[in-house]
């Protein structure tokens, strides 16, 4: 691993600790965080009861299987069933 750019903003292992543990302070204690309606999330583990959602679930797009990337439909151009349906070469 190279750690040139960590060796030149921390002089030592314990400064990074004490960095880091600054930053996870100031996260946890400090900033409003948007999933959970801007508030601090320390404030939000002392409340009661149940928390409104902020956020959305995010859709995946379906994965297609092997057989489903080799098939072009034509719909518009089909008479009946399995007319409209070409392999790819």
């Amino acid at each position: 691993m190279r750690f040139s750019k960590f060796q030149k903003r921390c002089s030592s292992f314990e400064h990074a600790y004490r960095v880091i543990e600054r930053y996870i302070h100031f996260y946890n204690y400090r900033r409003p965080h948007m999933s959970i309606g801007y508030k601090i999330p320390a404030v939000v583990h002392l409340e009661q009861g149940e928390q409104k959602k902020m956020w959305k679930n995010k859709i995946y797009p379906k994965k297609q299987t092997e057989d489903e990337n080799k098939t072009v439909s034509l719909p518009s151009r089909t008479n009946s069933p399995g007319d409209g349906v070409c392999l790819r070469t």
